[in-house]
């Protein structure tokens, strides 16, 4: 993964983090245009994230890259550390 691919995807993944992390008090306030407002959000980042990682994925077919180890670095996107590891973590080879 190039390393501007690899900074977006981190963005993306902290940026879900943080609006994850909102949504209890956002739900409590009981604003239903927030409600709708943050679901917006959520998918849009979510949206960018599948993007992201569908083109990383692709490269790294491209690149021959062996089939278990793309396996293993969707399985990292999509683990419990979801934006909250850094993608460096998650492996940078594409």
């Amino acid at each position: 993964m190039t390393e501007v691919t690899n900074a977006r995807l981190e963005t993306k993944l902290k940026q879900l983090h943080i609006t994850v992390d909102r949504t209890h008090q956002i739900i409590e306030s009981n604003r239903q245009d927030a409600i709708e407002r943050h679901c917006t959000t959520i998918k849009s980042v979510t949206d960018s994230i599948n993007e992201i990682r569908v083109a990383t994925e692709k490269s790294k077919i491209q690149a021959e890259v062996d089939i278990t180890e793309i396996a293993n670095w969707n399985k990292e996107i999509g683990s419990s550390r979801f934006g909250r590891g850094t993608t460096e973590e998650m492996g940078r080879s594409a």
